[in-house]
């Protein structure tokens, strides 16, 4: 039989030959011969993921390191491991994982509902006030118990005058009165300063002027409510001189305004007047001076009573107290304020 076969493979190739060019080109090289399949039948094909050795190279999904590899699907609370598998088509890998599902966002340090942002809403790590009585932001905003809360446990900034807004109501020194006018400790009640801050925080008056003192000046220097007070009788009726030199005027303030004088100017006495004077002087000394006895019948020593001229005296500066005179009828002249004739 093998001989049979042997025959066979001569006779063809003498057949092949007989019919051949023996010049032409390549007629010399050996026949073409397929390549040997392999022994276990595996035809080569591009490798796949599918648990088989697809090229025939004794490896099994060796184009896919990561198979079987650890992974992770979906994000924050979301999030499940699983292991990298090969997918339907057999292309790829895919994660053997599914992920979780959403979640309401609550303040806890989590992405509770998978989008890829933690305590988004609850503005953590923002500055915050607390519950104190100012405003100002002393703390943090932070996560406890899935809620948000500020972290300032502070007391209380109290606004002091210091140019400064010490409780952050965005006003300085408020309650102050700042620039308003002000009395100091003097004895009179004029606002002549101004309100200032202290260096202890506290408000004080600016105020170092002296204590002003009334005067007689139709104003009020003293501040204390009353115009030339101290005088009660400015304005009142007043009479300078006697008898005809009688004159009616009112107590006005006087010059150096310590006091008040009667504006009023008494009349001057008459030429007849100077000469029935000069008379009567003659007459006093002409006339002898009387004895005068005491009560138990000795004589006196003591100066007789000087009488009184019948003229207008001159002009002299009332006291505010001098009670009114009596004004004589027109042509008379007066000795007192009581007695009074007509000359002859």
């Amino acid at each position: 039989m093998r001989r049979c076969a042997v025959l066979a493979l001569l006779v063809a190739g003498c057949a092949t030959g007989s019919g051949a060019d023996p010049d032409a080109p390549g007629a010399d090289a050996p026949p073409t011969v397929d390549a040997t399949p392999p022994a276990d039948g595996c035809v080569p094909s591009a490798e796949r993921c599918d648990g088989a050795d697809d090229d025939c190279d004794g490896e099994i999904d060796e184009d896919f390191g990561t198979l079987d590899a650890p992974c992770e699907v979906g994000v924050g609370a979301c999030a499940r491991e699983g292991r990298w598998a090969c997918a339907a088509d057999g292309a790829d890998v895919v994660c053997d994982a599914t992920a979780g599902e959403p979640g309401t966002e609550t303040c806890d340090g989590a992405d509770d509902d998978c989008d890829g942002f933690t305590d988004e809403g609850f503005a953590v790590g923002s500055s915050c006030d607390g519950a104190d009585a100012d405003l100002c932001a002393e703390g943090l905003i932070a996560c406890a118990g899935g809620v948000a809360v500020c972290t300032d446990d502070t007391g209380d900034d109290v606004e002091t005058c210091n140019d400064v807004d010490d409780d952050c109501d965005l006003a300085v020194d408020e309650g102050f009165a700042l620039g308003a006018a002000c009395d100091g400790p003097d004895g009179d009640a004029c606002a002549e300063g101004m309100i200032v801050c202290a260096a202890d925080g506290t408000a004080t008056c600016d105020d170092t002027t002296g204590t002003s003192v009334e005067t007689c000046n139709g104003l009020d220097d003293d501040c204390l409510g009353g115009i030339d007070d101290p005088w009660p009788t400015l304005g009142d009726d007043c009479v300078v001189g006697i008898g005809a030199c009688a004159r009616t005027g009112a107590w006005v303030c006087d010059g150096a305004g310590t006091g008040v004088a009667c504006d009023a100017v008494a009349g001057a006495a008459s030429p007849g007047d100077l000469r029935r004077r000069r008379r009567l002087r003659l007459r006093r000394r002409r006339r002898p001076v009387p004895l005068q006895r005491s009560a138990r019948g000795l004589p006196s020593t003591s100066p007789p009573a000087a009488s009184s001229s019948p003229i207008c005296r001159p002009p002299t500066t009332p006291r505010p107290t001098v009670a009114p005179a009596v004004v004589a009828s027109a042509g008379a002249t007066c000795s007192t304020a009581s007695r009074c004739r007509r000359p002859r």
